[in-house]
């Protein structure tokens, strides 16, 4: 993805144009893997999430709560699903707490894109919270498929944009922090 002045801009371009410039052109081409598209916070906004869908693809995207407004407004005071587990012995011990809620309005307004938010939250047993944060993305997201697939587990580790060729290929990039080979 190259971010550049573009059209016979004078400015320089912003990471999401580059980044919806490089689905529209690419995109179609790789919509038989069924990719998965991860970005930060940047890419978490209605035109890139519906540009990602229109090509056929997913996405997880970080989410913060200081920038969707309406979202963290519509999580205020609600019951969310969510559970925790302990993981790691010793002075490694962590608990990992899992919340979620499924159709959530990314934006205000009739049109707004309904996403799945999610959020992990990394603590030591003495409450000192040492990781936060939270996710839209389009995927089903419930108890079964967090544990199951353990889909947070090292999800902040990834930090570019990357193509993957297969679920399995997302889940092992999760688990490990290594992106697989990508196209050129």
């Amino acid at each position: 993805m190259v971010v550049r002045p573009q059209d016979g801009a004078k400015k320089q371009d912003c990471e999401p144009n580059a980044a919806r410039r490089w689905l529209s052109r690419l995109g179609p081409h790789y919509a038989w893997l069924n990719p998965v598209y991860l970005g930060d916070d940047l890419c978490a906004r209605q035109p890139m999430c519906a540009d990602v869908l229109a090509v056929g693809g997913s996405f997880i995207f970080g989410c913060k709560p200081l920038s969707h407004k309406t979202l963290t407004e519509y999580l205020t005071g609600v019951a969310l699903e969510g559970f925790s587990e302990t993981v790691g012995v010793g002075t490694a011990k962590r608990i990992h707490r899992y919340r979620w809620m499924e159709g959530v309005p990314l934006r205000d307004g009739k049109d707004a894109l309904a996403v799945n938010w999610l959020e992990i939250e990394i603590s030591q047993p003495t409450g000192k919270v040492t990781y936060r944060n939270s996710f839209v993305t389009n995927m089903a997201v419930d108890k079964q498929s967090v544990a199951k697939m353990r889909l947070f587990e090292h999800i902040r580790t990834i930090t570019a944009y990357l193509v993957f060729p297969s679920w399995g290929s997302l889940f092992r990039t999760i688990r490990t922090g290594r992106p697989p080979p990508q196209p050129p």
